[in-house]
């Protein structure tokens, strides 16, 4: 906003047109700050939408994920598909099998010593 004074014009008149174009920058100036914020909080407001609705989708996934857990158990672990198909050749059982064999021949042994000794 351009304001010609006149060399022997009325200095009031150009005092208050100064001021009144520096309150119109300063009003232009706060609507655009307030437009600003306006637009800062709405994004703002969006992005924490977004982030709690990202937030559920991942506790879904996460509940989903643990339900499928529960519900398949360890049945897709190999082991346990070998244990089921062939019990006998399972490595628990032959643990086991070993485990009694080496038992037995200790007590044997041990049956054996005894009895050298005369007891």
């Amino acid at each position: 906003m351009a304001f010609d004074a006149k060399p022997e014009g009325d200095k009031e008149t150009a005092a208050a047109a100064a001021a009144a174009a520096a309150a119109a920058a300063a009003t232009a100036g706060a609507a655009e700050e307030a437009a600003a914020t306006a637009a800062g909080v709405e994004q703002q407001q969006q992005q924490q939408e977004q982030q709690q609705q990202q937030q559920q989708q991942q506790q879904q996934q996460d509940t989903e994920e643990e339900e499928k857990k529960k519900t398949e158990g360890a049945a897709d672990t190999p082991e346990r598909r070998r244990r089921l198909n062939n019990p006998s050749s399972s490595s628990s059982s032959s643990n086991n099998s070993s485990s009694n064999r080496n038992r037995n021949s200790n007590n044997r042994t041990i049956k054996y010593i005894v009895r050298i000794r005369g007891r």
